[in-house]
């Protein structure tokens, strides 16, 4: 028997985070994190790629249904592995900070390299809720003031408005997080 997962996707909320290995490991790590607030689950997700927990008290922080101090699951995680075109395999996988982080949010350059600076920058989850999409939609012409800041501040390539961590401006000069380009100038 298979699981209707419609009930929860028509409600679910858009989230970018965008996660790329770094060898940065040995640097402390950020604390930003924001919460999936749909279909009665609270649940904080974090940008290093954890999710459900807090790090720094150990805390449970998936709450079903919110609200009832009840707790399902303890924490989760991206993990991802892939094979290279030597064949060999690579994983990237949380290890709930016992021995640093795999997902360090932000760009990597040409080199594939990702220095803490823009790191840190980076350290932001975005987060569009559909009401704020509708709402978008229905306008016919857009502007800076009746754009939804959540829409406005997306970290696309070419978005002059894209805003990071603390509100710091973002250069996208390639693609970054996936984008509708609906009058199609880039």
């Amino acid at each position: 028997m298979g699981i209707n997962l419609y009930p929860f996707m028509k409600n679910v909320l858009l989230f970018a985070c965008v996660f790329l290995v770094s060898v940065a490991n040995a640097q402390t790590p950020f604390t930003t994190h924001d919460s999936i607030n749909a279909n009665n689950i609270n649940a904080r997700i974090m940008v290093h790629g954890d999710m459900w927990w807090d790090p720094a008290t150990g805390d449970n922080k998936c709450e079903f249904p919110k609200g009832s101090g009840k707790h399902v699951g303890f924490a989760g995680a991206l993990w991802l592995s892939g094979y290279d075109q030597s064949n060999k395999l690579h994983v990237a996988a949380q290890t709930y900070r016992q021995a640093g982080n795999d997902y360090w949010p932000g760009p990597l350059d040409d080199g594939g390299n990702l220095d803490y600076a823009t790191s840190a920058q980076w350290a932001k989850i975005w987060k569009v809720t559909r009401a704020e999409i509708n709402e978008y939609n229905s306008i016919t012409y857009h502007t800076t003031g009746n754009t939804p800041s959540s829409i406005l501040t997306w970290p696309a390539m070419g978005n002059a408005y894209a805003r990071g961590k603390d509100s710091s401006v973002l250069v996208i000069e390639r693609e970054m997080a996936p984008f509708v380009d609906l009058n199609g100038d880039g």
